[in-house]
């Protein structure tokens, strides 16, 4: 279990909380820097969306037919054509590390999703990734004036992912025990890493 899968199965069981207490189904979702396609996957494993897009630079094979990834730069104006109006966006990780964010930017700005998610890491988490990876993330970049600019506003927000697991993450993945293990390592720990925030689009 590598740091993205801890990542994703904290970040999936906290959004179908959020989105289960507010009795929604998402029809179409779009992620942006979707990777390997895994984080969509969970989300439609969960039976929380309907339909997924997913957005990178990477080519991704949809696990499921529900599924479909759009090989594209994101820093070029052209990387959401073709992607329809989804309800949600997903922005996960990111906001820091993309080399540059503008062209996200106009398009959540103009766009008529009226929910985006992002999950940001925290000053602590920044100052580890750059110790170990210097100079790919962008740590001065302002998540408020972010949000302010293209149009959100905070619904919900909370701290997620443990301090232990950023720091040890585990070299093996046990058989079948992946997501049991995250769940017990992330209440082991009070210091978290991230902040996941639901933002809707401001009427």
């Amino acid at each position: 279990m590598n740091f993205a899968q801890y990542n994703y199965y904290i970040w999936l069981d906290q959004i179908c909380s959020w989105f289960g207490a507010d009795n929604k189904q998402i029809n179409k979702a779009l992620d942006i820097g979707s990777g390997n396609g895994a984080f969509l996957s969970g989300l439609v494993q969960k039976g929380l969306i309907e339909h997924g897009y997913g957005v990178d630079m990477k080519t991704v094979t949809p696990q499921y037919e529900s599924l479909k990834y759009f090989s594209r730069d994101l820093t070029s104006p052209s990387f959401s054509e073709g992607i329809p109006v989804c309800e949600v966006v997903f922005f996960m990780n990111m906001f820091h590390l993309l080399s540059d964010i503008t062209e996200v930017q106009k398009y959540l700005g103009a766009c008529d999703s009226e929910n985006l998610i992002m999950a940001i890491p925290t000053k602590p988490a920044l100052d580890m990734f750059e110790n170990r990876h210097p100079n790919i993330n962008s740590p001065d970049r302002d998540v408020n004036e972010f949000l302010e600019t293209t149009g959100y506003g905070v619904y919900k927000s909370c701290e997620l992912v443990s301090h232990y697991y950023l720091k040890n993450p585990l070299k093996v993945l046990i058989g079948g025990k992946a997501e049991f293990l995250a769940k017990k390592i992330e209440g082991m720990s009070k210091k978290k890493y991230y902040i996941l925030i639901w933002s809707k689009k401001s009427t």
